[in-house]
């Protein structure tokens, strides 16, 4: 599993009770939805017993290219939610989904002026598979 944008590392450490490995990749430093504030040191400590969970420090278009494409059965993309940065993230990581794997959104159902996963989604997918709660599942291939 692939996570973008991890913060304290609550999904991702959801993700670790069954996956095999997850790799998490964050700047470690918020943004303005979520509020501008240093991470790193929460998720560290809030991941460090759990052996599964890979830490990936940068920004996406830094970290994303050195990744081999189809290498995850599912990329969790819960970073910047504008409408532009949701359209690029998409853009950068969709190639890393493996076939018959799945592309998830958070805050897909979010309808305000700053949001724009859902509109991101919809344009790229025509909308998703699945959607439970304000997650939005996408199945590739």
């Amino acid at each position: 599993m692939l996570e973008l944008g991890t913060a304290y590392g609550e999904s991702a450490m959801a993700m670790a009770k069954t996956a095999d490995l997850v790799h998490c990749v964050d700047h470690f430093r918020g943004d303005k939805h979520f509020g501008e504030r240093d991470t790193l040191r929460a998720f560290l400590d809030n991941t460090r017993s759990i052996r599964n969970i890979i830490v990936h420090i940068g920004a996406f278009e830094d970290v994303l290219p050195v990744f081999r494409p189809q290498t995850f059965g599912l990329v969790f993309l819960d970073g910047y939610h504008t409408y532009e940065q949701a359209r690029w993230d998409i853009e950068l990581a969709e190639s890393l989904v493996a076939g018959n794997g799945w592309f998830a959104f958070h805050d897909y159902t979010i309808k305000n002026t700053d949001f724009g996963v859902g509109r991101a989604v919809d344009e790229r997918f025509g909308g998703p598979d699945r959607v439970i709660e304000t997650l939005a599942m996408v199945e590739v291939g």
